[in-house]
């Protein structure tokens, strides 16, 4: 499976039809693993291109519109379709306008990156991860507040919630296995709204 060619494949056919919905925290199916294994294939190839984050904190990125622009509108095309109509009804209908190119956060045992993520929110109006391996230990993301976490939930699962204040989240420790693989995504608040790579819905 191509992750560029074959995108529309890799939607889970229960994306925006299976939603569970925590303490605000909207889960759903969002790719097939066959799709995940994929993606996370194609990142090794391309490992050179991850980059160290330069704030505080070490996680290697990779922007996917850098990646391919192409995959970046079928992946915005993805979250209009099947996430903003569940996002409109649970949150308020005007709260998912568009995105800001979204990354893959890499966690790793055997480089500089680091293999952890403090508790921290985010500085966007509603944020998006999307689990994309489980072959490791440790590495779950979590939610101190609304008492849940990632780790029983399929690979291909999607978690979105409020970015900033309310929903505030840390990746626990990496102990062993493979590297962990995750997709993070981001609303435009107003602010981000002229930046370039946005697209708007």
């Amino acid at each position: 499976m191509d992750p560029i060619i074959d995108y529309e494949r890799g939607i889970h056919p229960l994306c925006g039809k299976d939603v569970k919905v925590h303490k605000d925290i909207i889960i759903t199916p969002f790719y097939t693993k066959e799709y995940c294994d994929s993606l996370i294939q194609y990142c090794k190839k391309i490992d050179n291109y991850f980059f160290l984050s330069e704030d505080q904190y070490t996680n290697k990125s990779l922007w996917m519109h850098m990646f391919s622009q192409i995959w970046y509108w079928k992946y915005a095309t993805h979250c209009k379709e099947y996430l903003k109509p569940v996002i409109d009804k649970e949150y308020w209908e005007h709260s998912y306008k568009g995105i800001s190119p979204p990354f893959i956060n890499k966690y790793s045992l055997n480089e500089e990156s680091q293999d952890d993520m403090p508790l921290h929110c985010d500085e966007s109006g509603i944020s998006i991860v999307v689990k994309l391996n489980d072959d490791f230990e440790g590495g779950d993301l979590v939610f101190p507040r609304q008492e849940i976490g990632n780790k029983d939930f399929p690979v291909g699962t999607i978690f979105i919630f409020p970015g900033w204040a309310t929903h505030p989240h840390y990746v626990s420790k990496l102990t062993a296995g493979n590297d962990r693989y995750s997709l993070v995504g981001f609303s435009i608040p107003p602010s981000w709204e002229d930046s370039p790579n946005v697209i708007k819905f």
